[in-house]
């Protein structure tokens, strides 16, 4: 799995792409690192928290949401967790959920 924040660059600043990760299992926030950014855009919190808010929308092998702090609640930017799949995301969540496949 990879998680990654785009920033959709509002305030003059660039549009960037950041990696996440999820500071430990069960977590309902990730923890931004890398490209020099450590604290949240909006109240400055530190270190820079993300959580995905509203549906998520589900592509073949991705989740992705818009982003807020859960801090200030600002949105930051679309939350993007990649899976590692073969068949896509949902057919792994019928064949976890109990429909069986043969092949």
């Amino acid at each position: 799995m990879k998680i990654t924040l785009h920033m959709d660059g509002e305030g003059g600043q660039d549009p960037r792409t950041l990696e996440c990760r999820l500071p430990f299992d069960g977590a309902d926030y990730v923890l931004v690192q890398g490209d020099g950014v450590t604290a949240c855009p909006s109240c400055h919190g530190s270190p820079f928290k993300v959580q995905g808010i509203g549906d998520p929308a589900r592509g073949h092998d991705t989740y992705s949401s818009r982003a807020a702090c859960p801090g200030c609640h600002a949105v930051v930017g679309q939350i993007v967790v990649k899976m590692s799949t073969i068949f896509g995301c949902e057919e792994d969540e019928a064949v976890l959920h109990g429909r069986p496949r043969v092949y």
